[in-house]
């Protein structure tokens, strides 16, 4: 599908080329400025040209070869370069090789000569890796030489016209012997009838002898005329003068031959009866099918440019030389190229190092390079609405013409085929517009160049176009050599410009072209310092980009540089908007502006937004472009691998047209294209065609409402109307999920504008609903359904069902089992029975059922019902609604069965009040329900439904038993009038209090109902409410009891508070002191005086630092406990001089400390100071109040001085670091006892 565009184009005229008679051009690069030729002339003089920066040559004398030399009379028959040890390798006619060390430098060239001894050498060739020379003398022998270090070593010597040896040579590659093949319908006769072949009468007095190298160097060709047979035949032979194979029944072979880099084949002119073909043998000597060329057609010479993509056809047409370069794809070969000469080659030869330059030299002395490069034309890069796509394949006089816009899947040929004979189509124009149609011509016309240098204008409707001839305004314009026009763009209507090389000089030229005249008038021509590569339009401004990397404007007439240029030659250029364009340069390196993007690009398209890339290592790229200004953005939307080199042809709508290598055309529709196409239709308010195109690319169709739920929910009516297709529909529906399926699937379009709607499938469904209600169409009974179904809605959904017979849809859209269910959930058992017998459910499984419940009373048949869809609390009320001391009594066996006590006790008292009877099943459901939660243990429960049951002396046990002694008492004292019960029952109730440590309810209870006061004392003075127990000593008037129990517990309390306190202030003023020179260490660390000391720490760092990662990653695994948590909270919280984190554990535990100590003298102090008091320890009481101000004060002090200064580490705890922040609050103590108040 790819064309041969000519890239870079040199025309040089040099005298000395003239004398021209052997020559050998070598670059260093694949740039055209180093180019060296190495020429002999007429004197055998060796010479070296190179191409100078203005396109002149430099002249350096290399070697006078007469020196080796006795007959002047000799001439150069092969000459090669050996660019590793930078040598030239001649061999003379008369069999003498001469090797030179190219230095550049005329005085410094080393050369040294040997003698072959071969006699006259009719022709000779060089290895591919120059280790072997071949050379074949005017007797038709050839000799094999192995060149090491210019010493030449003969190692075989073989006649050509050896008969003997072809026929018992044995054929061991390929497909084996000729006699031992099939060949279809001859039969059993194939053998004898071989010999028979049809002989063609060939031109025998062509004897010249060709030499074509395989090229890893292993096996040559030499073509030759055999006598004995009087035709030419081709042997092969290894690298060492093995012969291999030799052709055989193969007539009208012409001597030119050359071996395919890329295939195994080796490529010889054959003349047929009724054409001229280029024929391919294989190295078994077997023919491999041909290809056609003009009849009229005398090949001189094949050359196979370095990897085997083009092959150049030299040769002669009514007496005018012409060179034709043709490729292949799928095992069919075009023309790509014509190049008419109006005057003799010289010499003609592809370079080593750049695959697709040709350099040609003509007799007059003009040196020709010609580079081409392998481009799609096609017509989609206009963006014209209008465009179809249109792909032009060059075939010689044929164009092949393909509209990708209207056809449906790549064909297998091309759509329509031009013939423009006589003359050869060399390019491919489409013009570049947003227009569909601009006077004679529209987005789909094309302007062809020939090869005479006309132009044709062929519209694609048309079955040929018109001719139109470049003219001056003052006359035509001549072209000297062929293809001196290039880098053509055609804006609409009438202007094309392209490059000019001429021989003094590189031009861009601007033209109009007047279809009325049918002339292309030339208006203006601008010089430029280098070959121009390519050119591009961006409305009517037109960028040139020349070889050296500057880039040029054409605006208003004017042609003036830029600021922007590129490091490297760009082949291809694609303008974005004025300030952004995107280059692809010989390196495969993409360029956005003069920043590379991406690397190793084979081809790539532009489609707003977005740019499609073929990488070198077969991935697809599409990346959406956000253009704002200069400012360019690239995000990767999507990558994909596809088939090893492949190309891209064109795209169309949401399709990407790609080339195989082996020629086969692949079509693949990027998910990215159709989220813009879907975006597209939504628009425009084509919500059918969005649905269907979304289903066909199997793109989930929640990006529908994704892509703007308010939009989609305002205008749901609209979309079911116009969409009315109730698959489409129900597919929407059943492929609903809650997700922002957009959002997830592409971010690069969602990521920062997607919305989230909570509870979405509910919502669209709601919608749906109500739009389908209002639109009263009984064909959208299904998505109706469905929605309902995706709202859970069962029952609406079957009671729809089966109004429209729709159950069999209804059990493909959910469990059928579960719609009968939902069914009996509605108590419809008409409905429920409709779906078992419509649906797929076994009717002898549920129909026996469903009888048993039409027989049944209601209230029990819904019991029935909800116990069948086990939701058993339903069922029992229902059960509870039955008549009948049975119904009562399989009531209470259902409630013990389920558990449902809570439940049946509700139930039963909203009817306990309707009759006596209902009254005592209440009572009956209570006792059963306390004896449930009383065997449970939960004591509570069942002691208040015992109390409800009226069933006190059991809920008086619950009550004790849990220590509830308020209640029990009162419970006691309701069902016994007398004291002593009472009594007994506070005991007990004593005994649990004391035995639950809830020492002051104990004394409590013993003051108030035992009046023991021993035990309210005992009890007072352990839970330390010291004036407690004064009060009942008072109040039980036991004075005695105050001197003897509360005094002397009130005085050895007091003491040990006042060391507890004391002691607790030194840990405080510990840790502040700590904390203290841990700041000060912060602020000047010592570096020399406490070099141990600062080890230490570092070591105890680094412990303490993995021990905190060895427990956090511990506590991160599956397998941690909440001891390793709480061991690893200690380690964080390590007071541990030295420790990393020792500050904000000094800081915390300074926290806690002051914490513990309010909320335990808080309210124990006052209460002591005034028991204290109240015994007469006047003393004590003073001594108590004043040490625990001055505690009061320090702590104070302590808190304020400590997180004045509060500092945190950024590799902190978390919130626990950013509580330590807060200081704890201190409270303040004042006494209100004047008595003892410090003066």
């Amino acid at each position: 599908m790819r064309n041969l565009s000519l890239l870079r184009n040199i025309s040089i005229k040099y005298p000395f080329l003239e004398s021209l008679k052997k020559c050998l051009i070598f670059s260093e690069s694949s740039t055209s400025k180093s180019t060296k030729l190495f020429v002999f002339n007429k004197f055998i003089e060796l010479y070296q040209l190179n191409i100078k920066d203005d396109f002149s040559f430099e002249e350096i004398f290399i070697l006078d070869l007469f020196q080796f030399i006795d007959d002047p009379s000799q001439t150069v028959t092969v000459a090669g370069f050996n660019s590793v040890f930078n040598e030239l390798y001649v061999i003379l006619s008369h069999g003498y090789l001469i090797s030179v060390v190219i230095t550049g430098d005329d005085e410094d060239n080393e050369a040294l000569g040997q003698s072959l001894n071969v006699g006259a050498t009719k022709v000779a060739s060089w290895s591919p890796d120059f280790e072997r020379t071949v050379l074949i003398n005017s007797e038709d022998k050839l000799f094999i030489f192995n060149i090491v270090n210019t010493d030449a070593e003969k190692l075989n010597e073989i006649s050509l016209q050896n008969v003997a040896e072809e026929e018992n040579k044995f054929i061991n590659v390929g497909w084996g012997k000729v006699e031992t093949q099939f060949r279809g319908s001859e039969g059993k006769f194939s053998k004898s009838s071989l010999k028979e072949a049809a002989v063609i009468d060939e031109d025998v007095t062509d004897t010249s002898v060709h030499v074509c190298w395989k090229s890893n160097a292993t096996a040559f060709a030499v073509s030759y005329i055999c006598y004995a047979e009087k035709n030419r035949k081709i042997k092969v032979f290894s690298q060492d003068g093995t012969l291999l194979n030799v052709t055989k029944d193969i007539s009208g072979l012409h001597s030119p031959a050359d071996w395919s880099p890329s295939r195994n084949i080796i490529f010889c002119p054959q003349t047929l009866p009724n054409k001229q073909v280029i024929c391919c043998i294989e190295q078994n000597g077997l023919r491999h099918g041909d290809f056609e060329i003009p009849k009229e057609t005398k090949v001189k010479e094949l050359l196979w440019n370095s990897n085997g993509s083009i092959l150049a056809c030299y040769g002669t047409v009514d007496d005018r030389e012409l060179i034709t370069l043709w490729t292949t794809s799928n095992y069919k070969w075009y023309m790509k190229q014509n190049l008419q000469f109006d005057e003799s080659i010289i010499y003609v030869q592809w370079d080593f190092l750049s695959p697709n330059r040709l350099h040609v030299i003509l007799q007059s002395g003009v040196y020709r390079s010609y580079e081409w490069s392998l481009q799609v034309n096609e017509s989609s890069k206009n963006g014209s609405e209008a465009n179809k796509a249109i792909v032009a394949v060059v075939n010689g006089q044929k164009l092949g013409v393909t509209p990708y816009a209207l056809v449906n899947h790549p064909p297998s040929m091309p759509y329509k085929s031009y013939d423009l004979s006589p003359h050869y189509v060399n390019a491919v124009i489409f013009p570049e517009t947003i227009s569909a149609a601009v006077g004679d011509f529209d987005c789909n016309s094309m302007l062809l160049y020939m090869s005479n240098n006309s132009f044709s204008v062929l519209k694609f409707d048309d079955k040929i176009g018109s001719n139109l001839q470049l003219n001056f305004e003052n006359g035509p314009v001549q072209c000297s050599t062929p293809s001196e026009l290039a880098a053509f763009t055609w804006i609409l209507p009438n202007y094309l410009f392209f490059s000019w090389c001429r021989i003094d000089g590189h031009y861009f030229c601007v033209s109009r072209l007047d279809n009325g005249s049918q002339t292309i008038i030339l208006e203006k021509t601008f010089s430029v310092d280098s070959p121009i590569l390519s050119t591009c339009s961006y409305h009517t401004d037109v960028i040139v980009h020349v070889d050296n990397g500057k880039l040029f404007l054409y605006r208003d007439g004017k042609l003036q540089s830029m600021e922007i240029s590129f490091v490297e030659p760009c082949v291809r250029l694609q303008i974005l908007n004025e300030d952004t364009f995107i280059a692809l340069s010989e390196n495969r390196n993409l360029y956005v502006n003069e920043t590379i993007k991406y690397r190793d690009v084979v081809s790539f398209f532009w489609k707003p937004p977005f740019v499609i890339m073929l990488t070198m290592d077969s991935q697809l790229l599409i990346s959406k472009v956000t253009l704002s200004g200069r400012e360019t953005s690239f995000d990767e939307v999507l990558s994909r691998g596809v088939e090893p080199k492949s190309y891209l042809i064109t795209i169309v709508d949401d399709r990407v047209l790609m080339e195989t290598e082996r020629g086969n055309l692949e079509t693949i529709v990027p998910r990215p294209f159709s989220i813009f196409q879907m975006e597209e239709k939504l628009k425009s308010s084509q919500y059918f065609e969005a649905f269907k195109m979304l289903r066909k690319q199997r793109i989930n169709l929640n990006v529908l409402f994704d892509h703007d739920p308010d939009e989609f929910l305002k205008n749901i009516k609209t979309i079911i109307g116009d969409v009315s297709d109730s698959t489409c529909l129900l597919n929407f529906i059943t492929e609903l999920e809650d997700d922002n399926v957009a959002a997830s699937m592409f971010p690069w379009k969602y990521h920062s504008n997607f919305k989230i709607v909570p509870n979405k499938v509910e919502t669209i469904c709601q919608h749906f609903c109500s739009a389908i209600k209002e639109l009263d169409n009984p064909k959208l009974i299904v998505p109706l359904i469905a929605a309902l179904v995706k709202q859970n809605k069962l029952t609406d959904a079957a009671k729809y069902a089966v109004e429209y017979n729709e159950v069999q849809t209804l059990s493909h859209l959910c469990d059928p089992l579960a719609v009968y269910k939902a069914a009996l959930g509605s108590f419809d058992l008409v409905h429920a029975l409709h779906i078992i017998q419509h649906s797929k459910l076994d009717p002898s499984e549920y129909l026996p059922f469903i009888h048993e419940l039409q027989t049944l009373e209601e209230n029990y048949q819904k019991f029935k019902i909800c116990n069948y869809l086990e939701n058993f609390s339903a069922a029992l009320t229902h059960l509870a609604q039955c008549d009948g001391d049975d119904k009562f009594e399989e009531c209470v066996e259902y409630v013990k069965k389920h558990q449902l006590f809570r439940t049946a006790v509700e139930i039963f008292h909203a009817r306990s009040c309707e009759s006596e009877v209902l009254r005592n099943r209440y009572v009956q459901i209570l006792t059963i329900a306390a004896e449930n939660y009383e065997e449970k243990q939960c004591l509570l429960d069942a002691g208040i439904l015992f109390e409800r049951a009226a069933v006190y002396h059991r809920a008086l046990s619950c009550y004790l038993s849990i220590g509830d002694w308020s209640s029990a008492i009162s419970i006691s004292k309701y069902m016994h009038s007398d004291k002593e019960s009472l009594v007994q029952t506070s005991k007990v109730a004593y005994d649990v209090l004391f035995r639950q440590r809830k020492f002051e309810d104990a004394g409590f209870v013993a003051y108030h109902f035992i009046s023991d006061c021993k035990l309210a004392i005992d009890a007072y003075l352990i839970a330390r409410k010291f004036c407690c127990a004064i009060n009942a000593a008072r109040g039980l008037k036991s004075d005695e009891a105050i001197l003897q129990s509360i005094r002397p517990t009130l005085i050895e309390e007091t003491k040990s508070l006042i060391s507890q306190q004391k002691s607790k202030l030194a840990t405080l003023e510990g840790y502040r002191d700590r904390l203290h020179v841990v700041r000060e260490m912060k602020k000047h660390p010592e570096r020399e005086n406490n070099e141990d000391d600062r080890q230490s720490v570092i070591s105890s760092d680094g412990s303490d630092s993995s021990s905190i990662l060895s427990c956090s990653s511990k506590a991160s695994s599956a397998s941690s406990s909440a001891k390793r948590a709480r061991r690893r909270e200690r380690r964080l919280w390590n007071l541990k001089p030295g420790n990393r984190r020792e500050e904000p554990s000094l800081l915390n535990a300074i926290r806690q400390a002051v914490i513990q100590y309010e909320k335990e003298y808080h309210e124990l102090v006052p209460d002591l100071i005034k028991a204290l008091v109240r015994t007469d320890e006047f003393v004590l009481a003073r001594e108590l109040e004043t040490y625990y101000q001055e505690f009061l004060a320090s702590i104070k002090r302590i808190v304020e001085r400590t997180w004045s200064e509060a500092n945190v580490p950024e590799d902190g705890a978390g919130f626990q670091d950013i509580l330590i922040l807060c200081p704890p609050d201190v409270a303040s103590f004042k006494n209100d006892l004047v008595l003892i108040t410090s003066k």
